[in-house]
């Protein structure tokens, strides 16, 4: 037989008997306790509070010290507690929590390893805040103490603990905006942005950069969120709020050209209409910094815009108008419109505008301005790199029936004169040129634009593509 075996069953018959006498009166059998589990009546002597008797049981069967004693003593710390919460209530207080706190203290000396912290946590629900502070003096797990102290509101203390301790207590702390808050007070100034800017709440890390712009120089606090990316991207939100001349002075001091650009674009946009000086200035300073990064494209592009601006402003002293929010082609074309044909030629050389752009232009604005003989001295000026369909739309487009007629025999293409009468709405004579020149697709694309007013010209074009088809063979 197993010795150990037999040791065992003697203490829980020394267990069973222990029970059975006249003052606890639980009458158990060796079997039943097996289903009954020893767990099971050691929360019925806790519920009956046999203090010393549910202690002993727990000692003689060698529970472990959280399933046995220590849990034990831990629900007599709380009937303790809420006794004296009872009697208080009743007016009829026979103890302070000095003395409580020195009795569960004593008590719990006998046991290491008993919580001091929960009993603590007990004490705070019942409102018995001076008591749960006395326990957690006693409390051996720091960030235990620390955390019931915070709940307390005992922050002072709380701190003072956790700066004895080190920081280290905090590394387990499950609420990422605590452990943040305590590592700022105690200092930890990195470590607090870098736990802020894991968490990824722009919150957190905007109440870290607020703290640290409290308690560091620029020039320090620029090198410490260089390293955190995230936090460096809402500072510089933070700024471009707050101080837009300390974000230049920050991307001057990482060598930033790209951003110092786009700051200086975004100041050229803030300056309004009025202040073109400024505006100008601001174009000049985004094109050096583009030039610092041999950006030859973006950099052309912003000194273009420094000579239209200055143009735009020349204009506006001449002529009286709003010119320096216009783009070039709405500029050559208000220009042209007006009849300044001079300084509109003197952009598009300038600004190297090609042939075929500028014929566009001119069309438009010289249409937009009625100006209908220059529109036709234009078209016979020399021959159009764009063909002559252009004038035909710019004509009806401002229901200029009668001009339109002039252009037609200036186009070469038969596709363009069948689009030009479908425009003018001649959709017939746009069906006969495009017959009269084998064209089956244009043929479709005249039947496209039939409704129900056209169903003879429907019918006609359908005996036309049959012809067609017959000519091809097919």
């Amino acid at each position: 037989m197993n010795a150990q075996s037999f040791v065992d069953m003697c203490r829980v018959l020394r267990v069973l008997n222990a029970i059975r006498e006249r003052h606890f009166g639980i009458s158990l059998t060796y079997e039943q306790l097996s289903k009954l589990t020893v767990a099971v009546l050691v929360d019925r002597l806790i519920a009956r509070a046999q203090w010393p008797l549910v202690i002993a049981v727990c000692q003689h069967l060698r529970l472990p010290p959280e399933d046995g004693v220590n849990r034990v003593l831990g629900h007599w710390a709380c009937q303790k507690i809420e006794e004296l919460k009872q009697n208080r209530a009743a007016g009829r207080a026979t103890t302070d929590s000095a003395k409580l706190a020195d009795v569960i203290c004593r008590k719990f000396r006998e046991f290491p390893g008993v919580s001091y912290a929960d009993v603590a946590q007990k004490a705070a629900e019942c409102e018995l805040n001076e008591l749960a502070t006395l326990l957690l003096e006693n409390e051996p797990q720091i960030d235990r103490q620390v955390r019931m102290l915070l709940k307390l509101d005992q922050r002072q203390k709380a701190l003072s603990r956790a700066t004895e301790s080190g920081d280290a207590l905090l590394e387990n702390e499950p609420q990422i905006d605590r452990q943040v808050r305590m590592l700022l007070k105690l200092d930890q100034r990195q470590k607090a942005l870098s736990r802020a800017t894991e968490s990824g709440d722009p919150d957190l890390i905007y109440l870290v950069i607020l703290k640290l712009k409290q308690a560091m120089d620029k020039a320090e606090l620029n090198l410490m969120l260089r390293k955190f990316p995230d936090a460096f991207i809402l500072y510089t939100q933070l700024l471009r709020e707050e101080a837009p001349n300390h974000l230049l002075a920050l991307y001057r001091q990482e060598d930033d050209f790209c951003n110092q650009a786009l700051y200086h674009l975004d100041s050229a946009k803030a300056a309004g209409t009025f202040d073109v000086r400024e505006k100008q200035n601001c174009l000049a300073e985004a094109e050096k910094s583009m030039s610092a990064v041999k950006e030859e494209c973006y950099s052309q592009v912003l000194n273009d815009s420094i000579k239209l601006l200055k143009h735009q402003a020349q204009f506006e002293e001449q002529f009286g108008q709003p010119f320096t929010e216009l783009s070039l082609r709405s500029t050559i074309v208000w220009l042209i419109e007006h009849g300044e044909n001079g300084p509109a030629e003197n952009l598009r050389k300038e600004f190297r505008v090609g042939d075929k752009q500028f014929w566009w232009w001119k069309i438009e604005a010289l249409g937009k301005g009625g100006r209908w003989q220059e529109l036709e001295a234009f078209a016979k000026a020399k021959k159009s790199p764009i063909g002559y369909l252009p004038f035909v739309e710019i004509c009806v487009k401002y229901k200029q029936m009668s001009e339109w007629k002039k252009y037609l025999q200036k186009m070469s293409s038969h596709e363009h004169q069948v689009m030009a009468n479908i425009k003018t709405g001649d959709l017939t004579n746009a069906a006969n040129i495009a017959f009269q020149n084998n064209d089956d697709h244009l043929l479709n694309r005249v039947m496209s634009h039939c409704g129900p007013q056209n169903r003879g010209l429907s019918e006609q074009i359908l005996t036309m593509k049959q012809e067609l088809a017959k000519k091809s063979g097919k």
